[in-house]
């Protein structure tokens, strides 16, 4: 019996690597090229945890290339980078809930698959790095210089824009609604004035 040696090719591009860190995790798909196993990049997710539920939340549209049963890799990008990695996750263990209507560009569109806790510790043994859903976070809007406070303030003002233009919208409607009205009724009191009417 013969045994084929299987060479993985993973590419990745800064555009895939840059926006992550030790909480984030890429998506990878494998499939032969001939005698080669190649893996393609299909999408990051970010480690999350809640008690003992570990998990990956990612965008719905990059969960649903993958089957149920499918086995995908798992690369991390760690500050200090490991010199192999080979993490492989059968997603017949897991477990998934998305919440996406399945046409592109619209929202939401956000997954969220669970991964055996066995692998989530194991991942964090080796640096990985869970945010934990299940602490309370006491964000402030009225702290100067925090960036999730700017961020708040910035959508407030320009919701506050959104409704004042809405709102001079609907009253520039209702007061040309209501001129309308008024001149059908100062037409209707004047003799004459009628469309097709004539003076006796």
């Amino acid at each position: 019996m013969s045994t084929v040696n299987q060479e993985v090719t993973i590419k990745i591009d800064d555009s895939f690597t840059g926006p992550v860190c030790d909480y984030n995790v890429g998506f990878l798909k494998f499939r032969q090229q001939g005698k080669i196993e190649v893996a393609d990049p299909m999408g990051t997710g970010t480690f999350v945890k809640h008690g003992k539920l570990y998990g990956i939340l990612t965008a719905a549209h990059v969960l649903q290339e993958f089957g149920l049963e499918e086995t995908v890799g798992l690369v991390r990008f760690p500050s200090i980078q490991p010199a192999l990695q080979n993490r492989r996750l059968n997603l017949g263990h897991t477990k998934r809930v998305m919440d996406w209507n399945g046409k592109e560009c619209d929202a939401p569109d956000i997954a969220f698959v669970s991964i055996p806790e066995v692998d989530g510790r194991d991942l964090e043994a080796k640096g990985a790095i869970f945010y934990n859903l299940g602490l309370a976070r006491d964000f402030k809007p009225g702290t100067a210089g925090n960036r999730m406070s700017n961020l708040l303030c910035a959508r407030r003002r320009r919701r506050q824009m959104d409704r004042r233009r809405l709102d001079r919208l609907h009253q520039g409607k209702e007061n040309r609604h209501r001129r309308a009205l008024w001149r059908c009724e100062v037409r209707a009191a004047i003799p004459g004035s009628r469309k097709g009417s004539r003076r006796d």
